[in-house]
């Protein structure tokens, strides 16, 4: 074994099962990836299924450095099962810390951000998990939206929703996500009704999830609401309410309907990370 520590994914039937014949076979890591950042990875997305697991994860966090894993930067590539409303390769690219890339595949489960945000608070930036979280934020979807929401924590813990750090905000990606509870939390925390998005903040690269947000910048949150096509799968008549819903909450906060033309003080390559300095 790598690690003593491999012995904990042995210990359970769900290693053989679920972690090395599934997990292993979707993810495909960059080569210089830790192993343990691996493992902790494994344990991590094992909690997207049930939160019975999440003593594993603590139990493999006693004894090592919990802030230089989180802080850790990792590259890897993993396939999003069809949730998207779109068409071709569900494999996206991933890249971050452990909490920028699981509040990026949020829309699967949110167990386990709400873990790494309990055990990782202060040693990441709120804004900008919110910003790659709330696409996948959505009452509507959820049996269960307490306290624990990954929304409301990030909110409590000083996200800011309009730090401008990229091209797009939180509030136009809940607005084209259909997500009216989310629209709500944000325009109460003070969301910027018609910010149309940072021509100068990061740009995703093409081949992560994030990037099929990209089309968003430069149309008002209204705009979106009223004429852009939903990011997610949704039963129609779903999709139609909560659309109404948030036309209604944005024009009360004097959204306006509009496109702006504004282009990049300056033009570079693409960045090659989510994560930010901080």
């Amino acid at each position: 074994m790598e690690d003593a520590t491999t012995a904990i994914f042995y210990a359970t039937p769900f290693f053989s099962d679920l972690l090395h014949e599934h997990i292993s076979a979707m993810v495909q890591w960059h080569p210089d990836t830790e192993t343990q950042l691996k493992h902790l990875y494994y344990l991590l997305h094992l909690t997207e299924y049930t939160r019975e697991s999440l003593p594993l994860v603590k139990t493999f966090l006693q004894g090592k450095d919990t802030k230089s894993l989180l802080h850790t930067q990792v590259c890897f590539s993993r396939e999003i099962n069809p949730v998207l409303n779109r068409t071709g390769d569900n494999t996206h690219a991933f890249k971050g810390s452990l909490i920028e890339v699981f509040a990026q595949s949020a829309i699967l489960s949110e167990y386990p951000l709400e873990f790494l945000i309990e055990v990782g608070a202060g040693l990441f930036d709120p804004s900008i998990v919110l910003t790659l979280f709330i696409g996948g934020h959505h009452h509507a979807r959820s049996a269960e939206c307490n306290s624990s929401c990954p929304l409301q924590r990030l909110l409590k813990a000083g996200a800011n929703p309009n730090k401008g750090d990229y091209q797009m905000t939180p509030l136009q990606i809940a607005t084209v996500g259909r997500d009216s509870y989310g629209v709500e939390c944000l325009l109460k925390a003070g969301a910027l009704p018609n910010d149309t998005g940072n021509p100068n903040g990061v740009i995703w690269e093409e081949d992560t999830i994030m990037h099929h947000l990209s089309h968003l910048h430069g149309a008002s949150p209204l705009k979106i609401c009223r004429e852009f096509k939903v990011f997610y799968q949704y039963d129609s008549s779903e999709g139609e309410d909560e659309r109404k819903k948030i036309e209604d909450l944005l024009l009360q906060y004097g959204a306006e309907d509009f496109l702006t033309t504004c282009e990049p003080d300056y033009v570079e390559d693409e960045v090659d990370s989510t994560s930010l300095d901080y």
